[in-house]
């Protein structure tokens, strides 16, 4: 198996750690319309999406060592290293909504605002 199977997961461990240690980063950040309310959303949007990212870090590349013999690859892939990477990328993907919906449902405060047309400015 290619060390290099091993980056994508390394590069999300390492992100979400700098996520986690500096959870107000403009740089290492979940940026999302949720998440930019304010101060405590972005904190809250970024310690949970570190998380998410150091658990499916961890668990891509224990799914790498555990298969690093497998001869065949899931979905058509030659290589199980080939079939872990779509799989924890697509997992990433997802988790994206699920962060702005626990987002959403701790500080529904402010979006019920939003949501009554209040702004604000007020």
């Amino acid at each position: 198996m290619d060390l290099l199977y091993f980056a994508v997961p390394t590069i999300l461990i390492i992100t979400g750690i700098i996520m986690l240690m500096i959870p107000t980063s403009t740089v290492f950040a979940f940026k999302t319309k949720t998440a930019s309310k304010n101060e405590r959303t972005q904190e809250y949007c970024n310690v949970l999406s570190a998380r998410i990212m150091i658990a499916l870090g961890i668990i891509a590349a224990v799914a790498l060592v555990l298969t690093r013999n497998a001869e065949t690859g899931l979905f058509g892939f030659s290589d199980m290293g080939d079939s872990v990477m779509p799989i924890m990328l697509t997992a990433l993907v997802v988790s994206l909504p699920v962060v702005n919906f626990r987002c959403r449902r701790k500080f529904r405060e402010l979006f019920d605002k939003e949501k009554n047309g209040e702004n604000d400015l007020k």
